[in-house]
């Protein structure tokens, strides 16, 4: 299915200098998609239509964090607001239609990862925070009530180093891939925003780089630094399958809207490569997808369509689409 598809490249101003994209991600609706450079710019594409590679609209915002933005999420119920992250403390949140800046919430720490829950009601963000007594970071959990004015709620200090971060499909339970390897869950209290541990998925010999989560629920999807890639039931709570086809660490995960395709990308030369699930079998490889010694390669599946942008290595947004 996916050679079927052409290639569409996306050019902006800011790709002179420091060519690197660092994230990248889809509106819910897939109308727009946001994007950041390592050169501190972040970049809104606007197009025609979800089913259209026409571009309407290239917007660039210079320097929205101290740092280039590390992660950015969509709120899930609009298709203009965006929230940012840049190794600074704020976590801040853009009207992607004026470029304003909404609002900022200053966090303990310097920021890295951020999502929205799919139900929009909170923010999560995780931050490294430099400790002078003890000479050493400490890792805090922060949880934002949307809906009480960006209020955080809840600041937890984590046990160790998280890699990334991702909501459950009922924005109930969030899970961590973490320094030593392990997966740990925790329910969310919808009201309050306490965090308690309910179950931690082991496995991986190595730190857990990357998470994807079904959009129905059925499993979480797991990336290791040792090379594998593990498929886990949310019904048995169990390790259900492994992918181990590329011998480097695996860097991005990303599944498509059904849940049928998992793409993965790496830290090495090994180009990105898409999965059919349950078949367990590579279909595809996207030749240029390969990270670059500033930034990761990623790939994102369309919210609303079974195909995906890539970045690659010599700095260029690509939209593989239906002809």
């Amino acid at each position: 299915y996916f050679k079927s598809l052409y290639q569409v490249p996306f050019h902006d101003k800011a790709e002179i200098g420091t060519k690197d994209i660092g994230d990248v991600e889809w509106n819910p609706s897939g109308t727009r998609i946001g994007y950041s450079r390592m050169n501190n710019t972040l970049i809104i594409k606007e197009f025609r239509n979800q089913h259209s590679s026409q571009v309407l609209n290239t917007y660039i915002i210079d320097k929205p964090h101290a740092n280039p933005i590390e992660e950015m999420s969509w709120h899930p119920f609009s298709d203009s607001t965006l929230i940012t992250v840049g190794r600074d403390e704020y976590v801040k949140i853009w009207n992607t239609k004026t470029l304003k800046l909404i609002y900022q919430i200053k966090i303990k720490g310097n920021c890295y990862l951020v999502k929205y829950s799919n139900d929009g009601r909170f923010i999560m963000t995780t931050s490294s925070y430099y400790n002078e007594k003890i000479k050493s970071n400490e890792y805090y959990l922060s949880l934002v009530n949307v809906k009480r004015g960006y209020e955080v709620v809840r600041v937890h200090k984590l046990e160790q180093k998280i890699y990334d971060s991702i909501w459950t499909n009922s924005s109930n339970a969030i899970i961590f891939g973490c320094l030593d390897g392990s997966v740990p869950m925790y329910k969310v209290d919808e009201e309050t925003g306490d965090i308690v541990k309910i179950f931690s998925f082991e496995g991986h010999m190595s730190t857990v780089n990357c998470l994807a989560f079904d959009t129905k629920g059925r499993y979480l999807v797991t990336g290791g630094h040792e090379g594998v890639i593990a498929i886990w039931s949310m019904k048995s709570l169990s390790c259900i399958k492994t992918l181990a086809m590329v011998d480097e660490p695996v860097m991005s995960l990303d599944l498509s809207r059904e849940g049928s395709y998992c793409v993965a990308t790496f830290q090495g030369n090994e180009c990105g490569r898409v999965f059919h699930i349950d078949e367990s079998e590579e279909t595809f490889k996207i030749e240029k997808n390969r990270s670059t010694n500033n930034a990761f390669a990623k790939v994102r599946f369309h919210p609303k369509q079974s195909t995906f942008v890539y970045t690659t290595y010599d700095g260029v947004l690509t939209n593989l689409m239906k002809r």
